[in-house]
Order: structure tokens, then sequence, then C-alpha cells
């Protein structure tokens, strides 16, 4: 009964998020993949964590992820995009307690008329040696040896707590990723010699002046967190790619369209603007904001409810080459019954 509630909780949201002309300004082709694929992902009593992720500025595209928690059990996932990651869902689940908090899931590239095997996403938090498990299970034992030894040679505050493998794909570079504090945000909002020297520690080479000036005060906007992802090459050199994400912290439409209109990100907002990373796909996203709880049937034949989400949580900002590329807001897609 609930993973048929939840099933038509995502179709309703889809729908939703393509109303009003979203579906081809936004996402492209990508949507059919989403309406398509992302209910597979919707097992018995598990919802996962939806992260629907899109362009505001060039061609639109949808990608997505699906994280789940160790309290998910052993997940089955009926798609092919996910085959070979069977021994890691029961690998979780049998860790002991002590783990809890970590989280795993996949990613979807859905911007291609064929889908690519998924990538894979693995948060250990405070235990990277399980990384190396991990990867052995998925037959890429070497990244989980690259991920350990970013964890080794990254500056204090920049630790990397999670990571992501692009399956299939030759030479794909390890994705990592961390969130940053609010002394080391303050810190480098301050100052941009101060990322300077943590680029300048981690071997990242592709920025220049501009970008640091572009950086650092986003660090210090009023945002809820802060994450971080670098992406290492096979050979333990950095990748030319390096983006922020920024947590924006909304919690329905009203608060997301004045956040946005002089409100607390009206700065944030001049900024994308003034860089060309965003246009008035920036609005449309913010009225796709939703939430609405709605009447079911309970399995005890009563009446229950499903609370349905679709909220702007993050806001990421990339670099490459130190050029800016279109920022992307990833939006929380979530029903809970």
């Amino acid at each position: 009964m609930k993973q048929l509630i939840y099933y038509m909780a995502l179709q309703s949201i889809l729908r939703h998020a393509a109303a009003e002309g979203r579906k081809e300004a936004l996402f492209g082709r990508g949507y059919e993949h989403a309406k398509d694929v992302l209910p597979a992902f919707i097992r018995g009593d598990t919802f996962p964590h939806i992260q629907l992720e899109f362009p505001l500025a060039g061609d639109p595209f949808l990608d997505a992820s699906m994280l789940y928690s160790q309290d998910s059990g052993r997940v089955r996932i009926d798609s092919p995009t996910v085959a070979g990651t069977e021994g890691v869902i029961d690998w979780i689940s049998d860790l002991p307690k002590d783990y809890q908090g970590i989280i795993w899931g996949y990613e979807l590239d859905m911007g291609s008329s064929v889908l690519p095997m998924a990538g894979i996403h693995f948060q250990p938090w405070d235990h990277p040696e399980l990384a190396i498990q991990f990867c052995r299970l998925i037959g890429e034992e070497e990244k989980g040896r690259l991920y350990l030894s970013m964890v080794n040679r990254m500056p204090a505050g920049w630790e990397p707590v999670y990571f992501g493998i692009f399956r299939g794909r030759k030479d794909a570079p390890l994705r990592i990723g961390g969130y940053l504090g609010k002394e080391v945000r303050a810190s480098a909002a301050r100052s941009k010699e101060v990322i300077r020297q943590v680029f300048q520690k981690t071997g990242f080479t592709a920025y220049d002046d501009t970008m640091l000036e572009q950086l650092s005060p986003l660090l210090g906007e009023g945002v809820e967190g802060v994450d971080f992802q670098f992406d290492v090459l096979p050979d333990g050199s950095l990748a030319e790619k390096f983006s922020v994400g920024l947590m924006l912290g909304i919690r329905g439409r009203e608060t997301a369209k004045d956040a946005f209109n002089g409100g607390v990100y009206t700065s944030l907002r001049r900024s994308l603007e003034e860089w060309k990373i965003i246009d008035d796909r920036l609005d449309m996203a913010l009225d796709m904001t939703y939430t609405k709880k709605q009447k079911v049937l309970s399995e005890e034949g009563g009446v229950g409810y499903c609370m349905k989400l679709l909220l702007p949580s993050w806001l990421k900002v990339s670099w490459i080459h130190g050029r800016l590329q279109p920022a992307k807001p990833a939006n929380l897609c979530q029903a809970d019954n």
C-alpha cells in the first residue's frame, strides 16, 4: 500500500514540476526519463531522498540523485541502470549500528536519449576506511584508495565526507565533497587568499583571480550551509572543475519567492545575474516550489495523510578552468506517509 501511495505521490510531484511550460524550459528530454525511471527507485516503505537538478541558463537538461540511509534495508531497484550494485546494498545493510548516518545512492544523467549506467554515491562521514570495501564491491577498488588519499591530503576544515563514481566511463574522475563549517566559510569570505592557499595545498590549479573574487563572497552569503566538490583524476591530480553548493533552507513557495526578491538572497541573485549564469528560469524554478498534504487510504482502511514536497534546497555554482558555468538548483522531491 505504501509503495503505491509513494508511486502516485512521485508522479503527482513530477506533473506539477512540468506544468506551466517548465517541462520544456527547465528539463528538456530529461523529464520523460524521470517520469519513466524514477518510480523504480521507490521500494517498499522507502521513498528515497530525491534531488532534481537542472541549469538556470544554457540548454535545458535534468539530472537526479536518489539517496538512501542505512535504515533503508536491502532495497532492490528494478532498473538496468543500477546493475552490479546489489552487493553494496547488502553490505551496507549488514554494517553495525555504530555506522549510523551513512548515506548511499545513485545519480542519473538524464540528458541523453539513452540512459547511461547510474553513478553511485557514498557518504561514509567519519568512517573513510569504509570506502575501500564499498568500492571493491562495485569493481572500483582503486577509487576507494584514491578517496582515502584525498582524506589525508585535504587541509583542515576541507576534509571530504562523500564521493561519487561515474560508472561505465573510462578514466572518469572520482568526485569528492565535504561541508564547510561556519568559521572556515567566514575566513574564506574575508579573504580570497585563504581560498588560494587551500587550492595550492590540494594541487588545484584551474583557477585565476577572477574566480577567487567570485567564490569568496559566495561563501559569506547568509545560507544555511555550504558544500564543495573536486574531481580527482586516476593519477591523484585534480581536474579542472570546482563547485560549491549553497544550502538555501527554503520551506515553502512564498518563502522561496520572497528570499530571492527583496529577501535574504537578493544580493546572491544580483551576483548570479551579473555573471550571466542564471536567466528568467530562476523565477520558473521558484514557482515550482510545492508543498501539499493529501488524504490517502491507510493500510488499516482508515484515512491517513501523505505530505508531498518539492523545494529548492541547494543552489550549485561551478567553475571549469576558472570560468563560471550555469547555476543549478537541486530541488528536494519528497513524499512522507
